[in-house]
């Protein structure tokens, strides 16, 4: 999971800063829906991989 988060932190680190260099809005917005569709991504990835790792264990223990 801690790699997931240090991507996320790299691509928002890295596309966020890009939004000063454009003066044109439509290219700032579709940066700004970028990151929030990764961020939406990695999201939804954490807990299907907590679901796993959960049923997993289960499984394991029965």
């Amino acid at each position: 999971m801690k790699s997931k988060t240090v991507w996320q932190w790299i691509v928002t680190s890295v596309l966020v800063p890009v939004l000063a260099v454009f003066d044109d809005w439509r290219v700032q917005l579709a940066i700004v829906v970028l990151v929030a569709a990764f961020a939406a991504y990695a999201i939804k990835r954490r807990f299907e991989l907590a679901k796993a790792v959960t049923d997993l264990k289960s499984e394991i223990e029965a």
